[in-house]
């Protein structure tokens, strides 16, 4: 079965957000900011 995945082991936000959505919405964000600049640093381009 999958698993679902497990927010508790990221890296806390600069803020506080109370709305799970949305705070869920922040880590996919931070995620993806850090995942272009690492692909950058290796000259990758993105999909």
């Amino acid at each position: 079965q999958p698993m679902p995945p497990n927010f508790g082991i990221l890296p806390e936000l600069p803020v506080r957000i109370k709305n799970k959505r949305e705070r869920y919405g922040a880590y996919r964000d931070r995620a993806l900011a850090d995942l272009n600049d690492w692909l950058s640093r290796l000259r990758v381009s993105a999909a």
